[in-house]
């Protein structure tokens, strides 16, 4: 069947309609003044390893990475391997040390050589003991103290690989909405699918996830706040969408927008 569609669980159903509008009232026009520049917004706890390879793949696949600024919120324990740490021996670049004190207390040092680390002064951390932490809501909300006057933010998890250019895509979807208080929201592809969403013969590249309910194990806790969509079979999903489908939730895991409009929904 061609034309859009969404997934429910059983069946694709056919989308009809002009989904990327919601009545009468129509959306602010994007400003065309800002100097594009992207703030990239990361709340890590204890995961220094993989956060520091998130720092490295923002960089490198960055279409203008001169225009990319990231705020790290790094709460982390002092025998952690820290995110900042960890991007920097990725890129050659050891500058930690670490002075055990007596046994429940280690000493960190950052020395000079942090300077020769890439783009070092592109990134804005603050730093906190994990035994400090309010969890993720928290410390996402940090952020909001390192954001400059960035033209754009984007928040994603500490455990995120880009695509390329994806800068350059993430702001040409966010104009095509067409709307200057738009947040582009969605769940991002586990890494080893990424091959599939980036083709456009791959099985799954003209396919998005669409939330709808939170799943909740069996024990009653959440896994997530929003729909768990990615696996072997997926169980919510839209594709063929010819624009941005008005989403029932946010995923904390991706959110775009103009300004500070993202952190604050």
């Amino acid at each position: 069947m061609s034309g859009p569609r969404v997934f429910d669980g059983n069946e694709w159903v056919p989308v009809e309609g002009n989904v990327g509008h919601t009545g009468s009232q129509a959306p602010v026009p994007p400003v065309k003044d800002g100097d594009g520049t992207i703030f990239v917004s990361i709340a890590s706890f204890r995961d220094g390893e993989r956060c520091g390879k998130t720092l490295k793949s923002i960089f490198e696949n960055a279409k203008d990475p001169d225009k990319v600024i990231v705020g790290l919120i790094d709460e982390s324990a002092p025998e952690d391997k820290y995110c900042l740490e960890q991007y920097c021996e990725d890129n050659n670049v050891k500058f930690f040390q670490r002075q055990v004190i007596r046994s429940d207390m280690t000493k960190v040092i950052a020395t000079d050589k942090m300077e020769k680390c890439p783009r070092i002064n592109q990134i804005r951390l603050l730093s906190k003991y994990n035994i400090a932490a309010k969890g993720p809501t928290d410390a996402r909300a940090l952020t909001r103290k390192i954001l400059g006057n960035e033209e754009f933010c984007l928040q994603i998890d500490s455990h995120t690989s880009f695509t390329k250019d994806w800068d350059e895509v993430a702001k040409e979807e966010w104009k095509k909405t067409g709307n200057e208080f738009a947040v582009l929201s969605t769940a991002p592809a586990r890494m080893n699918e990424q091959e599939e969403y980036e083709s456009w013969t791959g099985s799954k590249s003209g396919e998005v996830p669409r939330q709808c309910v939170p799943k909740i194990l069996d024990t009653m806790i959440p896994v997530r706040l929003f729909t768990v969509v990615w696996s072997t079979s997926s169980n919510d999903a839209a594709e063929k969408c010819c624009c941005a489908c008005l989403p029932s939730r946010l995923s904390t895991g991706l959110l775009f927008s103009c300004g500070w409009k993202g952190h604050a929904a």
